[in-house]
């Protein structure tokens, strides 16, 4: 009964060793003095990626191993040989195996004596591939971290959440005039002002969200300040502790630039209204002027050239019977007068559009550009849209932007046609002027028409108005006022 007990059990004990040697998920194989596998699962052909045949044939003893530091190793110094010959088990060798493309594979190698005089050992291989793989991506990174760390312009101090400096970089001991281990000592709160309005928020939104930036106040060794633009993070370290990175520039001369820099804007934009305002003023006295002169050259000057001519048409009726020279003289000099009397008509129009202030911003517009298209022989077109009736310092002014911007289209464009248009659109009032000529780059200063357009944009900005600029090469150019109605009025 004991001898067939016995019996059992050792078929039981066969019976699991078979079991477990077929369905391990590692490499088993059984190996001599000689290296060669007597006995191998189906588990090492998936690792060692050889086929059953290669196995047999002792395909990887021709293969070239590699120890963890990249070393090539001998085929005496593989666990299983170490284990034959020094009689002792060998664990969890690390062992890289080159396949025939140079390719590494990575594998953890274990082997065991079977008997006492070293003729057989268990090997057990398992395959660490993807776990080597990160780890040297993990040392890599450390690596690139390293340098960043070291090489960083900005200071980087390693912190704990309760204020501990753990570590700083070397532009951090530079920017604080501290060693690395008096920052050490001194913590976040030896080098951070605590009367900072600004830290409790950057230190409450970072345990919230993770990380947090801010700016806040520091002071160095020597006692100076300096405003900081912080950037904290929290993080867990390889032994799964909390910490968290700080990382400082000092922008105290960016602060103090940026506050000059408002101030100076500041001060321009003051002076750019004053010079507006100016601009606005010499206009209007301009307009005023232009009014005066053209007032005095019609009512004076044209009376006194009447006077003249009714003179001239008296001496002809009393010279009686006159000789032919005579009177081609007379009717030379009253042509002459008549016509000086139109040019003076025409030059008051000019200075004071007297049919803008009559007959309104439509009638003046059309009687400009059939002026314009009886000199220069430019077809000129006209569209309203709707009652456009503003008062009469908006009516005069988009009358000069339209004067100015005709006169830069017959000068520079080399035009056929111009078109003006005055609508109503929604809560705008717009006036339109196109041509079909030259085009232009409204970006180039030194464009002939820059000083024109400056001066369009001054009119246009003095009343709270918008001009916009559309120009294509040998396609045209469009000017669009847009003028608010609450100021249109």
């Amino acid at each position: 009964m004991k001898k067939k007990a016995e019996k059992s059990d050792f078929i039981s004990s066969k019976t699991k060793y078979e079991l477990l040697f077929k369905l391990a998920p590692v490499g088993i194989s059984i190996v001599n003095s000689n290296r060669e596998v007597i006995e191998y699962n189906e588990a090492l052909v998936k690792v060692s990626k050889l086929k059953h045949n290669e196995v047999i044939r002792e395909r990887y003893n021709k293969r070239t191993y590699i120890n963890a530091s990249g070393q090539k190793l001998q085929i005496a110094d593989l666990p299983s040989s170490k284990a034959l010959h020094d009689k002792k088990t060998i664990r969890n060798s690390e062992i890289g195996i080159v396949d025939e493309s140079g390719k590494v594979f990575w594998t953890e190698v274990s082997a065991c004596p079977v008997d006492s005089d070293g003729n057989y050992a268990i090997v057990i291989t398992n395959d660490i591939n993807d776990k080597k793989q990160l780890q040297l991506k993990l040392i890599e990174s450390e690596a690139n971290y390293k340098a960043i760390y070291d090489n960083s312009l900005d200071a980087i101090l390693l912190t704990s959440p309760d204020g501990k400096i753990c570590s700083a970089n070397k532009s951090a001991t530079f920017l604080f005039g501290y060693s690395e281990k008096e920052l050490m000592k001194l913590g976040r709160n030896g080098i951070v002002l605590q009367n900072d309005e600004n830290l409790p928020g950057l230190l409450r939104k970072r345990k919230a969200e993770g990380k947090a930036r801010g700016e806040f106040m520091f002071r160095r060794k020597n006692g100076s300040v300096f405003i900081g633009d912080v950037t904290s993070s929290i993080f867990k370290d390889s032994n799964d502790e909390q910490k968290t990175v700080m990382i400082i520039r000092d922008i105290t001369d960016l602060r103090k630039n940026q506050k000059e820099l408002m101030e100076r804007e500041f001060k321009l934009e003051e002076l750019t209204g004053q010079l507006r305002a100016l601009s606005n003023y010499l206009e209007e006295a301009r307009e005023a002027e232009r009014s005066k002169i053209a007032l005095n050259l019609h009512d004076d000057l044209g009376q006194k050239l009447t006077v003249l001519q009714l003179d001239l048409l008296w001496i002809k009726s009393r010279l009686g019977i006159q000789s032919e020279v005579v009177k081609l003289k007379l009717d030379e000099m009253s042509s002459g007068i008549i016509e000086i009397m139109e040019n003076i008509k025409e030059i008051s129009l000019l200075l004071r559009p007297s049919i803008l202030y009559d007959l309104g911003l439509s009638a003046s517009i059309e009687w400009h550009l059939k002026k314009i298209e009886r000199i220069s022989g430019i077809r000129c077109f006209f569209n309203c849209n709707g009652n456009i009736s503003p008062d009469e310092k908006i009516s005069l002014i988009l009358f000069r932007v339209m004067q100015e911007a005709i006169n830069n289209s017959v000068k520079h464009s080399k035009a056929s046609e111009i078109s003006v248009s005055l609508s109503r659109i929604r809560k705008s009032f717009r006036m339109v002027i196109e041509d079909n000529g030259t085009g232009f780059n409204p970006s180039v200063i030194k464009s002939p028409m820059s000083l024109g357009l400056i001066g369009i944009k001054e009119r246009i900005g003095s009343i709270g108005g918008k001009l916009e600029i559309s120009s294509v090469n040998e396609k045209g150019t469009c000017l669009t006022v847009i003028i608010p109605l609450n100021i249109a009025k």
